[in-house]
Order: C-alpha cells, then structure tokens, then sequence
C-alpha cells in the first residue's frame, strides 16, 4: 500500500496583545508568534489550556515565518532590536530544532505562498509537519516609545535558514515612483478603476459593491475575539466617505483598508 503524504491542516492558533486589556503584556513579535504557533499546537492534540504539547511539538520538522515589517522596510524600525533568525528564534521558544526553516520575501501573500510551498514539500516527501507563523508588535513598539520605556527585543541566534531576503525589486520601481504609485491602496486603486472601467460602472456602483463584497467580512470580524476591529458594518457604512471615513484611494475608503498597524512605521529614537 503506497503512503499518502496528502498534506492537512491539523491547528490553528491566533493571539492578540491588546493594550487595553490588564491581559496586555507587551510582547515582541517573536513572542507573539511563538505564542500563535504553541496555541496552534495545542489545538492540534485537542487541548483547551493553550499551553501545547512539547513532546507533539518536536515532531516539527519545518518552520515558515512571514517578514515583519521592520524586516520587510530598511529605513523603518524600532529602538528596541531584533532577531536574526526570525524562524529559529520562534523554534526555540517552542522547543522545535527544524532541518527546514524559512524566512519568507516580502509580500502580503506570503502566507498563502508559503502554505502552498509546504503542502508541495510535503507531499513529496521532504518532511511530514510544519509549522507557519507570523506575528507584528508595531502597537506595542509604538506604545512603549510613547511612555518612553526601553526593552531588549535583539537576539542572536545560530541556526540554518533559508532566509529569502527582502526582494523589493518587482514590488517598486523607478516609474513606480515617479508616478507616486508606493503605497498599496494606491496601487489596487488603479486596478480596480480599471476593472470598473471594464464593467462600465458608476463610481457610485462600484463604491456600492465593495461595501457589499466587505461587509460580510466584517460580520465575521465582529465574531472574532482576536480581530483589530470587531465592529459590523453595513454596505453603506462601508464605502459612504464621511468624516470619520475619508477616502484614501479610490475606490477606497478608510474602512476599506487594512489599518491594523503593521504598515505604520516606528522611527528608531522617535520621541
């Protein structure tokens, strides 16, 4: 009988560190992401107490990491260090010693890609389970330059990784940049007015359906105790520009883009 490396996800596990909350405490990336990644162990050996399994966690034989954004962007970061080896330093909080450890590119859709990659590795054989995580502590990095407290985030960590390098040459170009097309919601914008174009939509239509292509999402947002803005928005509310919903790109409303902070900059030594 032949082996069925047909790959699955066996966990998931997700962790938000809220500064409002007595639960706050304040935690760098790397341990955020160790914290999602042991939760996500202990969801796949079935326990409730969120503390993982340590004996289940050294059948890992793989780590993926997103890039974090001060990873990601050479002239932002914050005062407060950084890993070497994003992947190994997550690793070795979880007692995990990988024969395979990424460090993907930069790019929104690396966890996509690299959940792709891993399930082709895996049916072929290379290795049986992994592990995929991503974490960002801009909040908490911004939060603490704001109370003008220091901590020790920097650690070095020698370890094999492929370490897949920042990669910024196909994402922006000196055309690009003339043409002042750097941010994301300025580049998806012209997309979609060309599609709206394509369609031979009103602005007003195409306003109307991404609030109802977005407002579902928020319905699940609004369920999800780990989301940045747990609120339901109706279509209306969604792609209606007002004060507190101004347009940043059109077709793209304040409510629209992803403001959960890991494209907000911290600037070493930023009072």
């Amino acid at each position: 009988m032949s082996q069925d490396n047909t790959p699955i996800i066996i966990g998931v596990g997700q962790i938000t560190d809220r500064l409002d909350t007595p639960e706050y405490r304040g935690l760098s990336n790397v341990e955020l992401a160790a914290e999602a990644g042991r939760r996500a162990l202990a969801d796949a050996v079935g326990r409730t107490d969120r503390t993982g399994d340590e004996s289940f966690a050294r059948h890992v034989e793989a780590i993926g990491t997103m890039r974090t954004f001060e990873d990601s962007v050479p002239r932002y970061g914050t005062p407060f260090g950084k890993s070497n080896n994003f992947p190994n330093s997550v690793a070795k909080r979880l007692g995990i010693t990988p024969k395979v450890a990424v460090w993907a590119t930069v790019g929104g859709e690396t966890p996509q890609t690299l959940l792709s990659e891993f399930f082709e590795r895996m049916a072929e054989g290379e290795f049986q389970m992994a592990l995929i995580v991503g974490a960002e502590a801009i909040s908490t990095a911004k939060h603490l330059v704001a109370q003008q407290k220091t901590v020790d985030w920097s650690e070095s960590v020698d370890a094999s990784v492929d370490d897949r390098g920042q990669r910024l040459q196909g994402i922006s170009n000196r055309y690009t940049r003339a043409h002042k097309i750097i941010a994301g919601p300025d580049s998806y914008g012209l997309l979609e007015n060309a599609r709206r174009a394509r369609l031979k939509l009103s602005r007003q239509a195409y306003a109307r359906e991404m609030g109802a292509l977005f407002a579902p999402f928020s319905a699940v947002a609004a369920e999800n105790p780990y989301s940045t803005a747990p609120v339901r928005y109706s279509p209306e509310e969604l792609s209606t520009v007002t004060e507190r919903n101004r347009m940043v790109a059109d077709p793209y409303t304040r409510l629209l883009v992803s403001r959960d902070q890991v494209k907000v900059p911290v600037k070493a030594g930023a009072p």
